[in-house]
């Protein structure tokens, strides 16, 4: 790991994870970085052993540039703030799941600090220091039709492709928290 950070145990960082959390899901091959933001709470629901490893899940539309990115990478990190960044973190979360990194550079428009790790080559930010490291190891589409017909019209409306969820089942390789 380049710059100065401090490396956790992931047992101990599940301990202290806040309920928003950025994803920055790799780097795609022509450089391009991408971040969203989705309200997590990590108590089991997003965060289980299975296959005795540490897995984080996400969701993430088709239609998504992050899914784009995903498909290409496999790899993301959850960064989350922690300390003082708490309070400097809403700017972050604004931008972040609001526009499209196909139209934005959104590390560029936030001037984020890319710090990167041990195991992926996607980078954790100094300005949301709490990050894990993710491979990912399965992944699975949506089925509509197991979903009920109101479920499937109120949030996959008739389109072409109906825009569907994948499921990202994330190895948690590592954790830290980066430090300038």
């Amino acid at each position: 790991m380049n710059g100065n950070a401090v490396r956790i145990a992931c047992s101990n960082i599940l301990k202290r994870l806040l309920i928003f959390a950025g994803k920055h899901l790799g780097e795609h091959p022509d450089s391009r970085i991408d971040l969203m933001h989705e309200k997590i709470t990590i108590d089991g629901k997003k965060t289980h052993l299975e296959w005795n490893k540490l897995i984080f899940l996400t969701y993430i539309r088709h239609s998504r540039y992050t899914h784009e990115m995903l498909e290409a990478s496999g790899e993301f990190t959850v960064n989350v703030p922690f300390g003082s960044s708490v309070s400097k973190v809403g700017k972050i979360m604004g931008l972040c799941g609001t526009k499209s990194g196909r139209d934005v550079n959104k590390v560029k428009e936030l001037n984020l600090t890319p710090v990167p790790g041990d195991n992926v080559s996607a980078p954790g930010f100094l300005e949301v220091p709490l990050t894990l490291e993710c491979r990912v190891i399965y992944k699975q589409d949506q089925n509509l039709s197991a979903l009920s017909s109101e479920l499937v019209e109120e949030f996959y409306p008739a389109d072409p492709e109906r825009d569907i969820h994948t499921m990202y089942y994330g190895e948690v390789l590592g954790a830290y928290i980066a430090e300038k």
